[in-house]
């Protein structure tokens, strides 16, 4: 009878308070089944002093949120939206990504909502943090993203001050404006108080996102993805950290400092490579200066036996110069032998200059000068331009061979004394024979 009870009036205190009279329900239990001798009078004053003491500390609770468990800590939300304005689907895949991003910090209630949404008004007021995504609609932001703001400000004015934002677009093309509709959409949060802030990180060597997540019609390149989900992940980090306190989820701490030792490992992997490769080259060409050279005739079209240069320095020469240049040293190269060619034409003496690709081969040229004499050539090696260049030209490209010739071409004049009586000699004999034809034709 006294169980019965004892059982009645816990459920009946059980209506009042769930939570403190569960504990309660458990200690008289134990009771009954422990001291089955003991008087309903001693029970009912256990389970009354239970409970006050139960109410007490669930009181000081309530009153005290440091007092609450770190369980229950641990389960508190960052609350962020992501309001974004699509006509074609580009700029709601870049929202998608955004909240990917977002979702690699822990406990972050995330709600993705388009202009259109009715419930879009509450869910700004709602966040923690907001990231605001528009089409560049003729350089600025579109005209649905922007009426969304106007009709909005009317109710809502005074009611976001303090709140972390962010912003991304996208654009027809490169070029078509898209950080300039970040920085004009960052100018609208900021006249209803929100703090914007910008990224520092770059997601690749060369693209960034100060301003904001920018692409070109929709994100298809890695680095557009990387810009995406990094805008969402700080500001999911700034939200935690400032909204809960989360100092531990400091980007500085956290996603820069990952960055960092990647890169770090990124350039000391490089280094490694460059010394070994570096290396290899150095060994490569010891062990071909060690090598036996092959007979020069191998490599080289077999030259006219023709005189030296030192007993023919009055005589034309020419110097052909055949190199291998590798194909992405070759627009290089090119430009240097350009400017070469355009100096050495201008020199005296010089009879032509020209350069050229080998028939059938993708990486070796020919360089042809030509001088009047042994002398100009040797001066045109001493040359600004010639000392200046070639030995660049080196640099990115290898030599061959290198052949002298001294063509055969007609004797000047002055050594021609033979030619010019026997042509004078035939013009006084022509002269004379339609002469005597003349007065033969007279005479009859």
């Amino acid at each position: 009878m006294s169980l019965f009870c004892i059982l009645l009036l816990l459920l009946a205190l059980l209506r009042k308070c769930a939570h403190a009279l569960l504990y309660v329900c458990v200690c008289v239990c134990v009771c009954v089944l422990t001291t089955a001798q003991l008087s309903l009078t001693d029970l009912l004053t256990r389970s009354l002093s239970v409970s006050l003491s139960l109410s007490a500390r669930w009181a000081h609770s309530l009153a005290d949120p440091d007092s609450i468990s770190s369980s229950s800590s641990s389960s508190s939300s960052h609350r962020l939206c992501i309001l974004y304005e699509s006509q074609t689907g580009c700029t709601e895949q870049m929202a998608k990504l955004i909240e990917e991003g977002a979702k690699q910090i822990p406990n972050t209630e995330i709600r993705v909502r388009s202009v259109h949404d009715a419930s879009a008004p509450e869910d700004v007021k709602w966040a923690d943090g907001l990231a605001v995504g528009t089409p560049t609609n003729l350089g600025g932001i579109s005209w649905r993203m922007k009426k969304f703001w106007d009709d909005w400000a009317a109710e809502n004015w005074d009611k976001v001050d303090g709140k972390i934002c962010c912003t991304f677009s996208s654009q027809g093309g490169h070029g078509g404006g898209a950080e300039i509709t970040c920085m004009a959409m960052n100018a609208v949060l900021m006249n209803f108080g929100f703090m914007v802030f910008g990224v520092t990180d770059y997601v690749d060597k060369i693209h960034t996102l100060h301003y904001g997540a920018v692409v070109a019609k929709q994100p298809r390149n890695q680095y557009d993805k990387d810009a995406c989900r990094r805008l969402g992940l700080r500001l999911a980090e700034w939200i935690a950290v400032y909204f809960d306190g989360k100092k531990e989820l400091h980007p500085l701490l956290t996603t820069k400092k990952q960055d960092k030792a990647h890169s770090s490992s990124d350039s000391k992997s490089g280094d490694a490579a460059k010394t070994a490769s570096s290396d290899k080259n150095e060994a490569t060409e010891a062990k071909a200066a060690e090598a036996p050279k092959p007979a020069a005739q191998s490599t080289s079209t077999p030259r006219p036996h023709v005189p030296t240069a030192e007993t023919h320095r009055d005589q034309r020469v020419q110097l052909v110069v055949r190199a291998s240049v590798p194909w992405r040293n070759q627009v290089q190269w090119k430009a240097m032998v350009k400017e070469l060619e355009l100096a050495s034409r201008a020199e005296p003496g010089c009879i032509n200059y020209a350069f050229g690709q080998i028939e059938g081969s993708e990486t070796e040229f020919f360089v042809l000068e030509e001088y009047k004499t042994v002398a100009d050539l040797e001066r045109h090696s001493n040359s600004e331009h010639f000392t200046r260049l070639v030995p660049a030209m080196g640099r990115v490209s290898s030599t061959l061979s290198v052949q002298k010739v001294f063509p055969l071409h007609p004797q000047p004049l002055a050594a021609r004394g033979s030619v010019v009586p026997a042509v004078l000699g035939g013009v006084v004999a022509g002269a004379a024979l339609a002469t005597l034809a003349h007065l033969w034709l007279n005479k009859n």
